[in-house]
């Protein structure tokens, strides 16, 4: 199920658009990352919002967030908090650089994503500046290893009845 926020997920606006005409409703984009899935609008900040949200979980066996680290946990919504209504919980955060270290807190872009994990190095030509691949590859690729690292909680959790908080970092995923 996927949870907005009010107004839409800020993904509805990037294009291309259907027909060209740019509208939430008609984002190519919003289509393609969200096919087949349900969706719910929930203003997490609210406790109406954060108690939907908590019954959600109950009958969840994944969480894929991708706020900023702290988030989640500001509202009572991180993994220790999960994990106390669902044990075997699986949560994975993906976000531009982990949940820890040095530069977890930054704000970044595809492109400076890419930059940092060094596969701009490696694109466009030797006299030019480097060039941006058309669609947020970093993020895809973020998505890629959160689904592999789900897929290693899953399984571990079939075999131990435990839940585990995936930390996916971006930059990593582009190394």
């Amino acid at each position: 199920i996927k949870v907005e926020p009010p107004g839409g997920s800020p993904a509805r606006n990037i294009g291309p658009f259907y027909r060209g005409v740019p509208d939430p409703e008609r984002s190519l984009f919003w289509f393609f990352t969200n096919l087949n899935k349900r969706g719910i609008t929930l203003n997490l900040e609210t406790p109406d919002g954060r108690g939907i949200f908590k019954r959600l979980v109950k009958s969840a066996q994944f969480v894929i967030e991708s706020h900023p680290p702290g988030y989640m946990a500001s509202l009572g919504l991180g993994y220790p908090d999960l994990e106390k209504i669902d044990p075997a919980i699986i949560m994975t955060s993906i976000t531009p650089f982990g949940q820890t270290g040095p530069c977890a807190h930054y704000k970044a872009t595809d492109l400076v994503i890419m930059a940092m994990g060094g596969l701009l190095r490696g694109l466009g030509d030797p006299d030019r500046p480097p060039v941006r691949i058309s669609q947020p590859q970093a993020y895809f690729l973020g998505g890629i290893h959160g689904a592999v690292g789900s897929l290693m909680a899953h399984h571990h959790r079939q075999s131990t009845g435990e839940g585990q908080h995936v930390d996916v970092s971006c930059q990593d995923a582009v190394v």
